[in-house]
């Protein structure tokens, strides 16, 4: 049974479908504060702050539903430890491994600290270019309002 304390409840944003295609629904958001403290952040929203927000949510039932629509869109959550990981986790799991790694080569600390930084450069704009194919991973659930 899963512990509520490691997983709370998923955050929930009303939204209106703008257009179905196939298995995606688009939908717009209004994101508000509660997305703030949300570890998933970094997947669904990119870091955007309060507003409105595009998304596509994939699911074997979007023939069900109809541009216009009010519906309600969540994020799984088990999204939320992925984010940590990919947005944390990793990159610092890199960073390390470059620091220990140039110092027991005997680098100096100026190369070691610049090549640990410039290794978490490259992965956050890999990250970024990915950004597409990871939208896709990111399980979105959509139900009627």
């Amino acid at each position: 049974m899963n512990n509520p304390a490691i997983y709370p409840a998923a955050p929930e944003h009303k939204g209106v479908v703008l257009a179905v295609y196939g298995r995606s629904v688009e939908v717009r958001m209004t994101v508000d504060c509660s997305c703030e403290g949300c570890k998933a952040l970094v997947i669904c929203g990119e870091g955007e702050e309060e507003g409105e927000r595009t998304v596509t949510v994939w699911s074997d039932h979007a023939a069900l539903f109809q541009s216009g629509e009010e519906v309600v869109v969540s994020v799984a959550q088990a999204m939320g430890v992925k984010a940590v990981m990919w947005s944390y986790v990793v990159p610092a799991v890199v960073m390390v491994a470059i620091l220990v790694g140039g110092k027991s080569s005997g680098a100096s600390d100026g190369v070691t600290g610049s090549a640990a930084l410039g290794a978490a450069a490259v992965y956050y704009f890999g990250l970024w270019l990915l950004r597409r194919r990871i939208e896709k991973v990111v399980m979105f659930k959509i139900r009627k309002l």
